[in-house]
């Protein structure tokens, strides 16, 4: 039974990374003006050294790290057999996401002058950091399940000497909401949290309902699963949801007015793994 569900997932993933290929080759020249211009400051505007270097140095030092923790499991996660135990090196490795695309996020707070920033899923606290270094003012509420990777990840913070992140502890179902209480709004989300369709669905609309025009949403892993490429397929269709930009590894939802469109766009980032 194992066997098979993996087969059939690993022939999903190449025929759904076939069909994003060839669908985002035909959309080249068919983007409106608000997402020509996103686009170009996403993916084309470099980052001065100093901005990610020093997170980078991080990374690579967890990277390196054979210490084996225990994982409290509250739904799907990034590791396709749910262990227990993992070191975290293999943490670094397979679940962070990778510097080019906390690169994309960094330059995507920075282009829709992002202060107020949800993020589901600190792990490590790799792109938590990307996010708290945007340097105008903004502030980072961070969830994690783990009681480990949650302290891993304010060392992460302590050591890169970041102060304007608030990292909540425990089911994103509890805390989740408390957080979004005292919000009058959010800026800025990234959803790379429980991998299930059901609560990737209840994140994004909990979300969406505290979310402006400007707002803008990022969900990760689209195409991890059946489920989760479903998830991103329904989410798209609110009505609060203007366009979106499917980068294969994860997509990007604009609420913006302004905004026309649902568009598939590959980057040789992709390979980047």
């Amino acid at each position: 039974m194992f066997f098979v569900f993996k087969r059939n997932n690993f022939f999903w993933r190449i025929t759904s990374f076939l069909n994003f290929f060839i669908k985002s080759l035909s959309q080249g020249k068919s983007r409106n003006v608000f997402i020509k211009k996103m686009l170009g400051s996403i993916l084309k505007m470099d980052l001065k050294p100093g901005n990610y270097i020093k997170i980078e140095q991080v990374r690579n030092l967890l990277r390196g790290n054979p210490e084996l923790i225990e994982l409290e499991q509250f739904g799907a996660g990034s590791f396709n057999k749910n262990p227990k135990e993992v070191q975290v090196k293999d943490i670094a490795e397979q679940s962070l996401s990778k510097p080019w695309q906390c690169k994309i996020l960094f330059r995507l707070g920075r282009e829709t002058g992002a202060k107020t920033i949800i993020e589901l899923g600190t792990s490590l606290g790799i792109s938590t950091s990307y996010l708290a270094s945007l340097n105008h003012g903004s502030t980072v509420y961070t969830f994690e399940g783990s009681h480990v990777l949650t302290q891993y990840a304010r060392v992460v913070f302590n050591s890169l000497n970041l102060n304007n992140i608030e990292i909540s502890e425990g089911n994103f179902d509890t805390t989740l909401p408390e957080i979004l209480k005292k919000l009058p709004h959010v800026d800025f989300s990234f959803i790379d949290g429980n991998h299930t369709f059901e609560a990737t669905k209840k994140y994004f609309d909990w979300l969406v309902n505290k979310s402006s025009d400007h707002s803008v949403i990022v969900m990760d892993d689209i195409y991890w699963s059946k489920e989760m490429y479903r998830a991103w397929k329904e989410i798209i269709k609110h009505p609060k949801v203007k366009a979106s930009i499917n980068l294969y590894k994860f997509g990007i939802i604009f609420l913006n007015p302004k905004a026309a469109g649902h568009y598939k766009v590959f980057t040789k980032n992709l390979f980047d793994i």
